[in-house]
């Protein structure tokens, strides 16, 4: 378990072994250590939806598609769990993966900051990954950005049902109707 005060640093072993015996899972920042909260149920409903769609066709590529429960490495001093990723390199560690193909997050009223700014800057200088996909989960909403070359990204934007979304390494698409499936929006 994690024994430092307020604004102590940890070291990256200190967290990764504090991980292992942790009954909540933590993100890892530049030395600090952030307890993540559970999620909603349309943002639970979202991911299965999701991997349920993309699992086979992971297999069939051999690759691994993880959901939540996985660390990402984005590098050196950050570690994070993505909602959903996708690797098709061989594995990193038993624990954590560093070579992602695509990245998902499903944004809630508490993580929206955290997903569109820091976490889109620690993902997009991921040398192995494809596409940083960034899924709404309190409207019909999805950005996401593909990678063209080394260092441009192109920003694709989806509302309302307007076509597919790509996934890379898989040669596969889903529909909103195939992401938001069985989730109801209020509309005021």
């Amino acid at each position: 378990m994690y024994l430092s005060r307020a604004f102590e640093l940890i070291s990256v072993e200190d967290y990764l072994a504090g991980e292992q015996e942790a009954n909540i899972k933590h993100e890892y920042i530049y030395g600090h250590v952030y307890a993540m909260a559970g999620a909603s149920q349309k943002h639970n409903l979202i991911a299965m939806n999701i991997a349920t769609q993309l699992y086979p066709k992971a297999l069939d590529k051999g690759c691994r598609l993880f959901m939540s429960d996985m660390k990402l490495k984005a590098n050196a001093h950050s570690f994070y769990y993505p909602d959903l990723m996708l690797v098709c390199d061989e594995a990193a560690d038993d624990y954590f993966e560093e070579k992602p193909c695509f990245v998902i997050e499903i944004l809630s009223k508490s993580t929206e900051r955290n997903d569109i700014d820091e976490k889109l800057k620690s993902y997009l200088n991921i040398p192995s990954l494809k596409a940083y996909i960034i899924i709404d989960s309190q409207k019909l909403f999805i950005k996401a950005y593909y990678r063209q070359t080394d260092l441009f990204w192109e920003e694709r934007i989806w509302a309302e049902g307007q076509g597919a979304i790509d996934f890379p390494c898989l040669e596969s698409n889903l529909s909103f109707d195939e992401i938001y499936n069985a989730i109801s929006f209020d509309k005021k």
